[in-house]
């Protein structure tokens, strides 16, 4: 019995984790998020979408449409009068470390370099990190770069070539 479990456990230890894809919906909004999808879904099996934005944004029909289309669910993040940070930001970074609890590799689809830091924390921690930008976003992936964290690329609508 104790070498079946064993045969088991290394078998789940090999395969490669799904991901819990997390949207900066106030930076790319719902035309980007096919494209994000696509490349991911070629890197890795997309457990769980999860697209965050200001509550004013995410009844917009457009936006509504988008997330059933990519198989998401919005992440509803309050905006306050108080305080400097982006709260998506510290929203997305909470969620990254839930997945994590969740045994999930973690995809930032992202248009900004502070979030390299968090990544670099989350490999440390030992959790699998892919972030996913537009190619355009040439500063942002080195950023990435430096801390070890591949880096997926997609074109940007309204690109040529997109």
């Amino acid at each position: 019995p104790s070498s079946a479990s064993t045969s088991s456990e290394s078998q789940l230890s090999s395969e490669k984790p799904q991901v819990c894809v997390l949207i900066d919906g106030d930076c790319l909004g719902p035309g980007h998020w096919p494209s994000i999808l696509r490349e991911i879904r070629k890197y890795r099996k997309v457990k769980e979408v999860k697209i965050f934005a200001a509550p004013g944004v995410t009844g917009a029909k457009l936006w509504q449409d988008t997330v059933k289309s990519v198989g998401g669910e919005f992440v509803c993040v309050p905006r306050y009068t108080v305080g400097s940070k982006d709260p998506n930001d510290i929203a997305i970074g909470a969620h990254a470390a839930i997945a994590g609890r969740k045994n999930l590799a973690v995809a930032l689809a992202v248009h900004d370099a502070d979030f390299a830091s968090l990544a670099h924390i989350l490999v440390k921690e030992g959790m699998e990190v892919v972030a996913v930008m537009p190619s355009t976003a040439i500063g942002v992936q080195g950023a990435f770069k430096k801390v070890q964290v591949n880096v997926l690329q997609y074109i940007p609508p309204g690109t040529v070539g997109a």
